[in-house]
């Protein structure tokens, strides 16, 4: 007994699933390459990142000798700039959700530096509003050592201290900057790290990419 097959059904059928193969194929090599566009992304972020706090060890210097020279009360200065620390690579980090996918500890310890860098912007600011002035006190009795005070005085909490203290804003604002300036150099080099990771797992998949089409070529 014989069975009539219809060949419009056939054709239909076998369009129908080399189309599926096709959509299934297209869409696996989309969700690869946005991953290895992630990947960049990721890679791009944290460079800037890296840069951004290679320019606030720079700034750091800067603000720390300008703050060191203007409470030398043997340098007679009639003015000084004190430059804000720059945070448009963390904020563009954090908005992308990027520092979510490095080392958790890593990741914690950029938090902190970039809430301290922060910070010390608003001091940064308000030391701005402050009219200049060399003393404001003769000295200041701050334990065994008496300190020219030449802006006004702030309290703050010192984490290593576990207390709040007081100092002149001038000089909480300088050994901050020496603070910034260690750390951002710390982040740095853990900041490498992750980087070259990341460039290594680029250069790897795109290795192995190259070596499959030479096989796809060769069959």
């Amino acid at each position: 007994m014989s069975v009539a097959v219809d060949s419009t059904a056939v054709s239909f059928i076998s369009t129908l699933f080399a189309t599926l193969i096709g959509v299934y194929i297209a869409f696996g090599l989309d969700r690869r390459a946005k991953k290895e566009d992630g990947t960049k992304t990721n890679l791009n972020s944290l460079l800037a990142l890296r840069n951004e706090l290679e320019l606030n060890q720079d700034i750091a210097i800067g603000n720390y000798k300008t703050l060191s020279e203007q409470g030398d009360s043997d340098v007679d200065v009639d003015h000084y700039s004190v430059d804000l620390y720059t945070v448009d690579s963390w904020n563009a980090a954090v908005q992308s959700n990027v520092l979510s996918k490095i080392d958790p500890d890593l990741h914690k310890s950029i938090h902190r530096h970039y809430s301290q860098i922060m910070s010390t912007n608003e001091q940064i600011r308000r030391l701005r509003m402050e009219p200049l002035h060399q003393r404001l006190e003769e000295d200041s009795d701050d334990g065994p050592i008496a300190l020219d005070v030449w802006t006004i005085r702030v309290s703050y909490w010192d984490e290593q201290e576990e207390r709040v203290m007081e100092c002149g804003l001038g000089d909480l604002i300088r050994n901050r900057s020496n603070r910034i300036k260690i750390k951002s150099t710390s982040l740095e080099d853990r900041l490498d790290d992750e980087i070259d990771e990341l460039e290594s797992s680029i250069t790897n998949k795109a290795n192995s990419n190259s070596t499959n089409r030479y096989k796809d070529y060769r069959s």
